[in-house]
């Protein structure tokens, strides 16, 4: 039968939905909605849908002592997202313990300008800390 999978917040069950319907659905354990349902702030699905996040997008080869960056159609679009990036790799080049070399793929690779000076300078924090040296490439250099 019909099952009462999500309920939006402040919905009242009984009174909001099973009142208002001439048959009675299933109700087992309803979850939540998402709340970026009803914001009217960019969900930010695409990652979730489409991507992976930015701690799998990051991979170390201890016998070389490679950090591999795919940035692969990554966006930055706000500080929160520019925080993000300097956190998981000061994450991940802290739990490896010394300088790496970074090897950096940027293909599909976007940056909102206004937010482009704060992401510069935290990509040159991490290379002044993190790495021996840093090689970045991509197809899409003049997009």
């Amino acid at each position: 039968g019909v099952e009462l999978a999500e309920v939006a917040p402040g919905v009242d069950i009984a009174r909001d939905i099973l009142g208002q319907m001439g048959f009675t659905p299933i109700v087992q354990d309803p979850k939540p909605m998402d709340p970026r349902l009803f914001r009217d702030a960019v969900m930010g699905l695409e990652p979730w849908l489409l991507g992976l996040s930015l701690s799998e997008r990051i991979s170390y080869d201890r016998e070389r002592n490679i950090l591999f960056s795919n940035l692969e159609g990554f966006q930055v679009r706000t500080i929160d997202d520019v925080e993000l990036v300097r956190r998981e790799y000061e994450r991940a080049c802290q739990e490896i313990g010394r300088k790496v070399h970074l090897i950096a793929n940027y293909d599909g690779f976007e940056i909102d300008p206004t937010v482009s000076d704060a992401y510069f300078s935290a990509i040159a924090y991490l290379e002044n800390r993190y790495y021996e040296t840093a090689s970045r490439y991509t197809t899409s250099a003049f997009l």
